[in-house]
C-alpha cells in the first residue's frame, strides 16, 4: 500500500492535470458564451423580422354603417375606409401595394372599387358615406388605391373610400377591407374600415 509520500511522489509536477482541468472549464465557458451569442442573435433577428412586417397604422375594423340601396347595378354608395391623424402628429404618406375589399361569403352580388380621394378644403369634414353622384362634390382628385399613395397627416385630407354597387337582389354585407402597403422599410398588412350592410329598398 503507498504512502501518502509515494502518492505526492508519483503524482506530476509539471501542473499538466491543473491546466486540463482549467481549460476544459473554459471550452465549456466560450461554449456558454457562444450559444448565448446566438440566441441573442437569433432574438434580434426575429423581432427585426417582426419589427419589418408588422407596422400599425390603421384602427381595426368597426362597427359602421347601414343603408338601403337598391340592386340594380346603377346606384352606388360611398362610404370613407380611413380617416386621417385629426390630431396632426402623424406625418406618414404610405404606398398601398395592395388594397382588397372584404366581401362576407353570404353577401348579394355587388361591385366595389377602392380609391384614394383628396377631400377638398371647403368641407370640414370626412366622407362618412355619401352617394356616388356626389362624389365630384367632395373630392378634388380620386384615384385608384392599387399602387396609390395614402397620406396619413391631417393636412394632406386623403381617405381611402369605397365604392359599393349592389347588382342583385338581397343584402350585401362587407367586412372592411384589408390593405397590404409599404411604410418606409416596413411593410404592413391590416385590416380596416368599417362594417357596411347594404340592403335593397
Amino acid at each position: 500500500m503507498a504512502t501518502w509520500a509515494e502518492s505526492a511522489a508519483e503524482a506530476p509536477v509539471d501542473g499538466s492535470s491543473v491546466d486540463g482541468s482549467q481549460q476544459a472549464r473554459h471550452t465549456r465557458r466560450r461554449a456558454a458564451a457562444v450559444t448565448c451569442g446566438a440566441l441573442v442573435v437569433v432574438g434580434a433577428l426575429a423581432w427585426g423580422t417582426w419589427w419589418l412586417t408588422h407596422p400599425e397604422n390603421f384602427d381595426p375594423v368597426g362597427s359602421g354603417m347601414e343603408a338601403q340601396v337598391p340592386g340594380d347595378g346603377m346606384t352606388s354608395i360611398v362610404v370613407g375606409m380611413s380617416f386621417p391623424d385629426v390630431h396632426g402628429i402623424v406625418d406618414k404618406r404610405l404606398t398601398i401595394r395592395d388594397a382588397d375589399v372584404l366581401v362576407a361569403e353570404d353577401s348579394a352580388p355587388v361591385d366595389v372599387r377602392l380609391e384614394v380621394c383628396t377631400v377638398v378644403s371647403t368641407h370640414a369634414g370626412w366622407i362618412g358615406s355619401i352617394d356616388a353622384r356626389e362624389v365630384d362634390d367632395w373630392c378634388s382628385r380620386l384615384v385608384p388605391a392599387d399602387g396609390a399613395t395614402l397620406s396619413l397627416a391631417l393636412a394632406d385630407r386623403q381617405q381611402l373610400v369605397m365604392t359599393a354597387t349592389p347588382t342583385g337582389s338581397g343584402t350585401v354585407r362587407i367586412d372592411g377591407v384589408r390593405l397590404r402597403y409599404r411604410d418606409g422599410l416596413r411593410l404592413g398588412d391590416e385590416r380596416t374600415g368599417v362594417e357596411v350592410v347594404l340592403s335593397p329598398e
